[in-house]
């Protein structure tokens, strides 16, 4: 089925959008309870993501660094800095035995994906030490939710770990502002609901230890339920992946996405030319 409005016909979204309330009102709790609900309402937030050469904290290393801030739910400005490593760590990061045919075939994807753009590597990569001081600047002093989608549980332990072999410090910045979206999708299918005395994190942490089969909260899902018609190819940029999640965001804050008032066309067509703010 699909849906017409403004000349422009979009496929219907899938499943995920009925558990929308739940998601929204999982988000805006964990927003007010930092006291930053009412930027996220406005569309005041800024969005953080890392591409890196795998999971391993101490193993792995970060190649990309991405941040945009949003004002009214438009793009204010962006950072994205590729990270020059040495062919001997990208190397190193795949060696060893790995027995879980599924972490396998992840470890395989990520090796594929960053051996494709090592040319973009060698050719923008800057030193970790400058774009951890470029990251800082961006983020230090930031007034509004910074979100960033499993961030609470990969992306800064993973940043922290980077930027503490480089410098032998974390970048520094109002950790307070973190909001995992992450947690708001899952937590918001299966009905998870604050507990009277409990904290923004502490909810957070709390859907994060949640195991249950058949709920998927990735980028790629929310692409496919949410915009069927986002060509979502370009994931795992980390500059594509700000923009789409500004985009999600968008969509979940607000509980929904009407075709034809001018939203959908706008993050369309900054998700198409995105790499011309490269």
């Amino acid at each position: 089925m699909s849906l017409n409005a403004g000349g422009q016909t979009y496929s219907e979204p899938g499943p995920l959008v009925q558990f929308l309330p739940k998601i929204q009102e999982l988000l805006h709790f964990t927003a007010d309870g930092k006291g930053l609900g009412d930027h996220l309402r406005a569309g005041n937030f800024a969005v953080i993501d890392l591409e890196t050469t795998g999971t391993n904290k101490k193993r792995d290393t970060v190649w990309q660094v991405a941040c945009a801030s949003f004002r009214g739910f438009e793009l204010d400005e962006h950072l994205n800095c590729v990270v020059s490593i040495t062919r001997e760590q990208f190397e190193q990061a795949f060696d060893g035995p790995q027995t879980d045919p599924e972490k396998e075939a992840k470890r395989q994807q990520v090796y594929d994906l960053v051996h494709l753009r090592w040319d973009r590597i060698e050719q923008e990569g800057r030193p970790g030490t400058e774009v951890a001081s470029f990251l800082t600047k961006f983020l230090h002093g930031c007034p509004r939710p910074i979100l960033g989608h499993n961030a609470m549980f990969f992306d800064l332990p993973m940043l922290d770990q980077w930027a503490s072999n480089l410098c032998g410090r974390e970048v520094r910045f109002d950790r307070s502002r973190i909001i995992d979206t992450g947690a708001a999708v899952k937590g918001g299918q299966i009905d998870v609901r604050p507990m009277r005395t409990e904290t923004a994190d502490d909810l957070t942490d709390r859907i994060r230890k949640m195991r249950i089969k058949g709920v998927y909260w990735s980028m790629g899902y929310l692409a496919e339920q949410l915009v069927p018609d986002l060509d979502a190819g370009n994931a795992h940029d980390a500059l594509f992946d700000c923009l789409m999640l500004g985009m999600f965001t968008d969509i979940m804050s607000r509980g929904y996405m009407v075709p034809g008032d001018g939203r959908m066309e706008y993050w369309m067509d900054l998700l198409h030319n995105w790499e011309q703010l490269n």
